[in-house]
């Protein structure tokens, strides 16, 4: 009798921990979208709205606002990752006067001998 007793009892403290509210699952970051291709047209026009990929790169030292690519030598480093190239030799940063720096695109120009764009006009 006693056995059970104590089976019962077993049965309601389990159904008891199998009703209590569980927290929910976190939820799944959604990535955000690759930015819009850039033509170099739009890169002389300040009204064009770009996205700016923060990814770690760092501007060199006194380096004046404005888009450089790799081969400018205006950047120390280049960062972990832009949507949508494989090659930072390619890619367009923007640099900020404090230091500041992110990816807005990859351009094929930046691979030419003479690199554009380098920086402000």
């Amino acid at each position: 009798m006693r056995l059970l007793a104590l089976f019962s009892l077993a049965l309601v403290f389990i159904m008891a921990h199998l009703t209590m509210a569980n927290p929910a699952p976190a939820p799944i970051p959604i990535p955000a979208p690759d930015p819009a291709p850039v033509s170099a047209l739009d890169l002389d026009n300040p009204l064009v709205k770009r996205a700016c990929v923060v990814n770690g790169c760092k501007c060199r030292a006194g380096v004046k606002n404005g888009q450089y690519c790799w081969g400018c030598n205006a950047h120390s480093d280049a960062g972990n990752w832009f949507p949508g190239s494989g090659d930072y030799k390619s890619w367009v940063f923007q640099c900020g006067d404090r230091g500041e720096c992110c990816v807005v695109n990859s351009l094929a120009s930046c691979t030419y001998a003479t690199p554009s764009p380098c920086g402000p006009a």
